[in-house]
């Protein structure tokens, strides 16, 4: 009995052919790259403040209280507040709401007439930080 051995060999065509359908496969995973939906890289920002910015008062407001569109973390936020001499007025750090974790608030001395410069700065859970400032006055 004589065993034959058979040996398979890729016709020429086949070998092109898996070659492109390497290549295509190779192409689609390159442009999902691009097409995949971006990593969002937010940052907090400010919505709403009470002050408002450049708003005047005739009685001058007993906290600063500012709003975001995100979260909060608890630690890493400051609110200063300074006259015009560049005084801090604010009493004690900033806190964040503990039932609104969007809002972040710091109570403040009594203020005489004069204006106020807002500097807050604030962390979102995502870790992404945001700053800012406004202005008000007192008459």
């Amino acid at each position: 009995m004589c065993a034959q051995e058979e040996t398979l060999v890729p016709a020429a065509g086949a070998s092109q052919l898996g070659k492109r359908i390497i290549g295509a496969l190779s192409g689609l995973v390159f442009l999902g790259g691009f097409l995949a939906a971006p990593q969002a890289l937010a940052h907090a920002k400010l919505i709403r403040s009470r002050p408002k910015a450049f708003e005047a008062f005739a009685q001058a407001p007993a906290h600063v209280e500012l709003w975001f569109n995100e979260r909060l973390e608890d630690e890493f936020n400051a609110i200063e507040v300074r006259e015009e001499t560049g005084r801090r007025v604010e009493k004690g750090a900033a806190q964040v709401n503990p039932l609104d974790r969007t809002n972040l608030l710091v109570a403040l001395e009594r203020l005489a007439p004069g204006s106020y410069i807002i500097q807050w700065r604030a962390l979102s859970l995502d870790g992404h930080p945001a700053r800012g400032r406004l202005v008000f006055t007192v008459k």
